[in-house]
Formats: C-alpha cells, sequence, structure tokens
C-alpha cells in the first residue's frame, strides 16, 4: 500500500469519526430540544398552580374577621 494510500485511509477513518460525533450530538441536541420542552411546560404548568393557589388564599384572608385593637 502506498503512501497515498495510507493518507487516504487515514483521512477516511477521520471522516468516519467526524459523521459519527456529529450524528451524537444531533441524537443529543434532539434529546435535549425534548427535555427543555417538557421543562417549560411543567414550568408553565406549576406556574399556573401556584397562581391559583395564591388566589384561593388570598380569598381565605379576605374572608377572615379583622380584629380591632384600638379599643382593647
Amino acid at each position: 500500500m502506498g503512501r497515498m494510500d495510507q493518507e487516504l485511509e487515514h483521512l477516511e477513518q477521520r471522516v468516519t469519526r467526524l459523521l459519527a460525533a456529529a450524528r451524537r450530538l444531533a441524537d443529543d441536541n434532539r434529546l435535549l430540544r425534548e427535555q427543555l420542552t417538557q421543562a417549560r411546560q411543567l414550568q408553565e404548568s406549576l406556574q399556573h398552580r401556584m397562581d391559583e393557589a395564591r388566589e384561593r388564599v388570598g380569598n381565605a384572608l379576605s374572608r377572615l374577621p379583622t380584629t380591632n385593637t384600638e379599643g382593647a
């Protein structure tokens, strides 16, 4: 095998490794995007639940009798 054949084989191996790395990175990127979408949906759901709880607490507090400490 001549020097040029060796260089071509080496280049082919490098290209193969680069393609494999690119595929892995694309898969990782897809997975991370899916996880980000799920995390955003969860955060939105939790924010909605917190808003509802805050409203319920506010309503409950507004129904409590107030204490008058001036004449005591």
